[in-house]
């Protein structure tokens, strides 16, 4: 399998963790572009600073994340039964998850509710929780 020579895509190896840690990535860049958007080409009022430390706090928790998943991996290198390192790592994923909820519900809140561009990182949100 090749790898694309992306820097914020790395090989991580715990399950879903990798497609996680991508996912919140490409989510943080993605909220990042439609406040963009939606300040420059919609006549809303939006809260810049709050909103802009919402998605701080996403990029913030998810570099920590991919921390973590770095050092499990060099750590768990000859590791038979990896299970316990699996099972804090579902642990770790589910509270992200419940984050970037509140972090979504926030940004909802802070821009007008739900017919605003923060619906669609909403229901994304809530899919991916139901995979996982």
């Amino acid at each position: 399998m090749h790898v694309l020579p992306i820097p914020f895509i790395t090989p991580l190896h715990l399950g879903t963790s990798a497609w996680l840690y991508r996912l919140r990535w490409f989510a943080v860049f993605g909220q990042l572009a439609t406040i963009v958007v939606a300040g420059i080409f919609t006549s809303w009022r939006l809260n810049w600073p709050a909103l802009l430390g919402l998605i701080a706090l996403t990029a913030i928790t998810n570099a920590g994340y991919g921390f973590w998943l770095r050092r499990q991996n060099r750590l768990g290198k000859g590791v038979e039964k990896p299970t316990d390192r699996v099972a804090e790592a579902d642990t770790l994923a589910t509270s992200l998850m419940m984050v970037d909820l509140v972090t979504l519900t926030a940004m909802l809140y802070l821009s007008g509710g739900i017919d605003n561009p923060f619906s669609l990182f909403y229901f994304v949100n809530l899919a991916v929780g139901g995979v996982i």
